[in-house]
C-alpha cells in the first residue's frame, strides 16, 4: 500500500489501496470521497470530517474515532472490529452499513434511527441508550450483542440471527421479530418453548 499527503479539504476525490495508518487527518474534511481497500487499522482519526463518503472493502479495525464526524457515509465490505462508535461527533451523525464485520464494537448515546445494518456480523456488539428506532438489522448475526435501555421502537429484526434482547429494559414498541426469534426475547427467563 502507498501513503499520501492530505491538505485540509478533500472533495469528489478517490482513494484506493492505500495506508493511512501513517497520515495525519487532524482537521481534515472530505466530501464526496471514495476510500476503497484502504488500512486504516488502529488509526487515530482525531477530528476528521467526512460528508457524503464511501468506504468499501476497507479495513477500520480497533481505529479511533474521538471527535469524529460522519454525515451521510457509507461502509460497504468494511472491517471494523472493536470501534468504539461512542466517541464520533453526534452532530447529524448518519451512517448505513452493508456486509460489514462490526464484531465487539460499541455504541452508546448515539442516535441512529433509520440506520441500515444489512448482512453484517455484528457479534458481541454494545448498544446502550442508543436511538435505533426505524433501523434495521437485515441478514446480521447479533450474537452476544446486548441491547440496553435502547430506543428499538419501529426497528426490524425479522430477518437477523441469533437476537437476544431483554424487553424490559429497551422501548419495543413496533419493532418487528419474526415468531422464531421469541425464545431470544425471553432467554433470561429460562423458559422451555417448543
Amino acid at each position: 500500500m502507498q501513503t499520501l499527503t492530505i491538505h485540509s479539504y478533500q472533495a469528489d476525490s478517490e482513494y484506493e489501496s492505500l495506508d493511512f495508518r501513517a497520515q495525519n487527518l487532524r482537521g481534515a474534511e472530505f466530501e464526496n470521497c471514495t476510500f476503497r481497500q484502504c488500512n486504516f487499522e488502529g488509526f487515530e482519526f482525531g477530528d476528521a470530517k467526512f460528508i457524503d463518503c464511501t468506504f468499501e472493502s476497507c479495513n477500520l479495525s480497533n481505529s479511533k474515532l474521538r471527535q469524529t464526524g460522519f454525515q451521510r457515509c457509507s461502509f460497504l465490505y468494511v472491517k471494523m472490529i472493536g470501534v468504539d462508535f461512542s466517541l464520533v461527533k453526534t452532530f447529524s451523525l448518519s451512517l448505513k452499513f452493508f456486509k460489514c464485520q462490526l464484531d465487539f464494537c460499541g455504541f452508546r448515546n448515539l442516535n441512529l434511527s433509520n440506520t441500515p445494518f444489512l448482512s453484517c456480523s455484528m457479534k458481541e456488539c454494545s448498544f446502550s441508550e442508543c436511538d435505533l428506532s426505524k433501523s434495521k438489522f437485515e441478514n446480521s448475526d447479533l450474537q452476544g450483542s446486548l441491547f440496553s435501555n435502547c430506543k428499538l421502537q419501529q426497528a426490524d429484526f425479522r430477518a437477523s440471527v441469533n437476537l437476544g434482547l431483554e424487553p424490559e429494559f429497551n422501548q419495543l414498541k413496533g419493532a418487528q421479530f419474526k415468531l422464531e426469534q421469541l425464545p431470544g426475547l425471553l432467554e433470561k427467563y429460562q423458559l422451555k418453548i417448543e
